[in-house]
């Protein structure tokens, strides 16, 4: 026996020993990826090792371990970045993979194990969609006289159809098996997400053993041509008559591609040149082939027509062959040859071969069009337009339109698009093709909001651009029947960060504008003005605009994930051009990236203020079970009581008061971690459920407000993983059902990631969640629909700060509906017919209108419970009976500022209200044809006749008026039945 022999022998027994004392009381975990993400603790049960360290693709240098008294050595590394990693164990100077993961790197000289760090935008996970199969096949060569393995995928539904497709033949790395380009590059799991995101062809794609048994000469020899030779002659001779016999393959070179990594990429690049008749599509991932190769083998392959229709490279610039690749660049650009490249950072990686293969799968078996650049695209019922600016054959711009009555009426350019990176990507885009428009239409139920079943109808294009780093970026443009939304989609990214967004909208000098001036809270009025002459240069969204001829535009932003941050509009520049500028945001990204969605909703006043179209372009509902998920009314003490949940008999006020409308929930604000006065939480939550309200309890989030800053509590439940855990567990336990968490950090990425976090451990335990002193609506409550509501607005409970709401309510109330609440649900707080610190001059009318105007799925009623209870019946019923979440939303008439009817349906009952934003008498011309039929009951609760602040209660049957009287400030409600 060998001395190599004796020491694997030994070290093998001592790794069984070891196994054999702990496995079954103990299993060894490894590796153990943490809640945060990106610490990975890795194990060893090697007691008898004397030096034990880790070494892997995600660090520099190896890492040691330390052994515990049971004899198990332990590391722990922190990994920024997704990614699939291969890693090994360094036992005392033996490497070895990690026995207890079964996620093992095939390759025939060396072992080591994979760490799969979970990343939901990345097309390595395995998603939702309809997968493929991967066919394990054996087939025999007649070149080399044996029988040799080789796997096959074909896409889904491939077994049910009678199509043909194409074929992608991928070639894996020296000493890699057939296996490697699944097991390690997850070619089927990218194309499935590919095929099912409408980003790559649908073909079936061929992995041979790259293996010739001639060995593996070092690539810039001469030799490695001969084993290049051996293999174009196997695949030729063998592997595709094979193929051919046994899948529907499609014929023709303009339906083959081939590419490979390594060794692989150049077999790919010397089989393509010797036989080019046969393959359209060459891809080399880290390869190259030598000018000598080149002048021998293919001297007049370039010296006609271009021989492919795509030629690739890929490589990073700390590849080990990344000079060889350069001299081959080099060659073909003496030879004046047209090639595609990409350059990224890293190595001589799998992490980068996975790039290359996502970014060349999005290109093979697509014809580039540039000629139809210049084209118009429309929405599905053709009113919405967009029409790209050409300069030069390149986009330099897109115009967005509105058509009516046959008239197109411009509303505004987007003068410039793309996002940068810190790497350099990003600049200098050029178009490479068009996609055809293609219909998106789905529908999709919502928990709560302004309608809830909704339909996801829009004619989509997506625009694709190459960087002058040579990567593709991609636009994708939806056009709706109400407005536009786009996003970017950046590829071959490899661990780098963002840099500048350049999305610019031109609003023109003398367009009317409500826009709110940007705060961490989005707590400020949204005043009209015509101008972008400003001190303040910073704006939050939403944005309103009003062109010419009643054709409107709202801007904001959906479909915010955890890689992203919020952006805000700057027109820092020139004051015409309102700048995307996203929040903080310094993650590293690799691979594929996608952008928020720019959302401008389009159309008339009507339009604007009925749109789902934030929750349209949001991902799905990702909660399995919503059955719990239930909108309604609330108790709220912080209105009139500031450290109101501080007292106990003061909380047992609002729990009597919710019992007594028939609200079904009591919100607890903050403080209530402090109670007193004859009871604490405890107790709190038991008179609640003796009276059958449910329970809400307030949190700080502790990080924006913090306890240094004079902040309320309760304050660090909720920051780290396990301790949200255990306090939301905690409130399941006791039968609490929602939270509402306050004062967050802006809009930057790590606070969407935390509020993220929040929602799906708060759904893990059947809470309801309210955010407040919080960003505003960015499509959350489609995806996770126990979000009910979101502050983001000057609402009601500044009565409670300062007087500047006293003499600005009326008009700001009747901005909001053209404003902040057509993106998402808002917690105004509204109907207060009291006082607070500061007093309102709204009427009581106008004041319970803003319970119907404002969608909101949980409604907190704020006044005191002495101020509810003394109101008529008919109002004390409304408020107790009044729907949180409707079924159909329509405006009736409106201007913002001025005045706003809307109308609300839940089952065969409809809500009406309107309100005058002025301070002189209006009258409202109302026209409910659509609403009212014969027979139906009508209620009118208007202000008093003498005394605005009284009520005056009408009944009608059949006929509604045709017109309201408001008072200054003044306001109704109409209820049909």
């Amino acid at each position: 026996m060998t001395k190599n022999n004796l020491t694997l022998l030994l070290l093998a027994l001592s790794l069984t020993t070891g196994w054999a004392q702990n496995h079954w009381d103990n299993p060894i975990k490894s590796p153990d990826i943490q809640h945060d993400g990106h610490t990975v603790k890795f194990a060893l049960d090697a007691p008898h090792a004397k030096d034990v360290s880790i070494e892997g693709q995600f660090m520099k240098d190896t890492k040691s371990m330390t052994k515990d008294k049971n004899g198990v050595w332990r590391g722990e590394v922190n990994i920024s970045t997704p990614d699939i990693y291969p890693y090994a164990f360094i036992v005392d100077g033996t490497r070895i993979a990690d026995p207890s993961n079964t996620n093992i790197f095939p390759n025939e000289r060396f072992k080591a194990s994979l760490l799969e760090m979970p990343s939901d935008a990345a097309l390595y996970t395995v998603k939702d969609v309809p997968h493929g199969k991967v066919s394990y096949c054996t087939y025999h060569s007649k070149v080399l006289g044996i029988n040799r393995p080789l796997l096959v995928y074909t896409p889904h539904g491939y077994e049910t159809s009678n199509r043909t497709y194409p074929t992608f033949y991928l070639i894996s790395g020296t000493t890699d098996t057939e296996e490697t380009w699944t097991k390690v590059g997850r070619a089927n799991i990218i194309l499935d997400n590919l095929i099912a995101e409408g980003k790559a062809e649908e073909m079936i794609v061929v992995m041979p053993y790259g293996n010739m048994m001639n060995g593996t000469p070092r690539p810039t020899s001469m030799e490695a041509a001969e084993m290049y030779t051996t293999f174009s002659n196997e695949l030729t001779e063998c592997v595709m008559p094979y193929v051919a016999q046994h899948f529907r393959v499609k014929t023709g070179r303009e339906n083959r591609a081939i590419a490979g990594f390594s060794r692989g990429g150049g077999q790919a690049l010397f089989t393509a040149m010797k036989y080019p008749e046969m393959f359209a599509y060459l891809a080399s991932y880290s390869a190259f082939l030598t000018p000598a190769v080149m002048d021998r083998y293919f001297p007049h392959l370039f010296d006609g027509e271009p021989p492919f229709t795509m030629l690739w490279y890929g490589v990073g610039s700390d590849d080990l062959l990344y000079q060889d690749v350069l001299r081959n660049w080099d060659y073909l650009n003496d030879k004046k040859v047209n090639y595609e490249k990409m350059l990224t950072g890293g190595g001589h990686t799998w992490m980068n071969a996975r790039t290359y293969l996502a970014t060349t799968m999005q290109q093979f078996f697509k014809q580039k069009n540039t000629a139809d650049v210049a084209t118009t695209i429309t929405a599905p019922n053709g009113k919405v337009r967009l029409q790209p600016v050409v300069k030069d054959g390149n986009i330099v711009a897109f115009n967005l339109s509105y058509r009516q009555q046959g008239e197109e009426q411009k509303v505004l350019t987007i003068t410039q698009f793309g996002q940068n990176t810190r790497d350099g990507g990003g600049r200098g885009l050029k178009i490479s093709s068009v996609s055809k428009p293609t219909m998106i239409k789905e529908h999709y139920e919502m928990k709560s909001g302004k309608r809830l079943t909704c339909t996801n109808e829009a004619t989509e294009t997506v625009y694709s651009f190459e960087d002058n780093m040579g990567r593709v970026q991609r636009m994708r443009v939806r056009l709706y029947n109400d407005g536009m939304a786009f996003r970017y989609e950046l590829t071959a990214l490899q661990h780098v960060a963002l840099a500048e967004e350049k999305t610019t909208y031109n609003i023109k000098e003398g367009t009317k504008r409500w826009m709110q001036k940007w705060t961490e809270s989005y707590e400020e009025f949204f005043p009209l003005t015509t101008t972008g002459k400003s001190n303040n240069r910073r704006w939050g969204y939403p944005a309103l605009i009003e062109v010419e001829n009643d054709v409107w535009a709202l801007i904001t932003e959906a479909g915010i994930e955890r890689q992203h941050s919020a952006s805000c509009l700057y027109n820092d520049g020139n004051q015409e051009d309102y700048r995307v500028v996203p929040d903080i945001n310094t993650l590293q990204m690799s691979g594929e990236w996608n952008s928020p969605w720019r959302v401008v909703i389009v159309g008339k006043r009507k339009d604007l203020v009925e749109s789902t179209l934030v929750s349209d372009v949001s991902e799905p509902c990702r909660l399995e079970d919503t059955s719990w998920i239930m909108p309604g009314g609330v108790s709220w003490i912080y209105w009139a009581h500031n450290h109101g949940s501080k007292d106990y008999q003061i909380v047992k006020q609002y729990i009597d008061m919710a019992a007594k409308l028939a609200l079904p929930y009591v919100l607890i604000d903050a403080e209530w971690d402090e109670m007193g006065n004859g009871g604490d939480i405890e107790k709190a939550l038991n008179y609640a459920k003796e009276k059958g309200v449910k329970t809400i309890l307030w949190y700080n989030s502790s990080t924006a407000w913090t306890k240094n800053g004079g902040a309320p509590g309760p304050h660090d439940r909720l920051n780290a993983p396990e301790n949200r855990e255990r306090e939301f567990a905690w409130l399941e336990e006791k039968g609490v059902v929602g939270v509402k968490i306050d004062f967050f950090a802006g809009d930057k990425q790590e606070t969407m990631q935390y509020c993220i976090d929040l929602l799906e451990c708060a759904a893990k335990h059947h809470l309801l969640v309210n955010f407040h002193g919080a960003t505003v609506p960015r499509g959350w409550q489609r995806t996770y629909p126990n979000l009910m509501s979101v502050e983001g607005v000057y609402g009601a409970e500044w009565y409670n700060n300062l007087p500047v709401l006293t003499n600005r309510a009326a008009a700001h109330n009747a901005t909001l509906p053209f404003t902040r609440n057509v993106i998402g649900s808002m917690d105004y707080t509204p109907c207060t017919f009291s006082d607070s610190q500061h007093p309102h001059i709204t009427t009581n009318a106008h004041e319970l209108a803003l319970a119907v105007l404002y969608e909101s799925g949980l409604l907190h009623w704020a006044d005191r419970p002495e101020s509810y209870l003394v109101q008529p019946e008919e109002v004390k019923k409304i408020i107790g009976s009044l729907p949180t979440a409707w079924e159909e939303t329509m405006l009736i008439e409106g201007y913002p500022g001025e005045q706003v009817v809307m109308a609300r349906r839940k089952g065969t009952t409809w809500y009406v209200a309107g309100i005058n934003g002025t301070d002189h008498p209006i009258t409202l011309n109302i026209d409910l044809t659509p609403i009212v039929k014969r027979g139906k009951n009508i209620l009118i609760l208007e202000d008093g006749k003498k005394d605005a602040q009284k009520w005056n209660v009408r009944r009608m049957k059949g006929k509604a008026p045709k017109a309201m009287k408001c008072k200054p400030r003044g306001g109704f409600v109409m209820v049909i039945e």
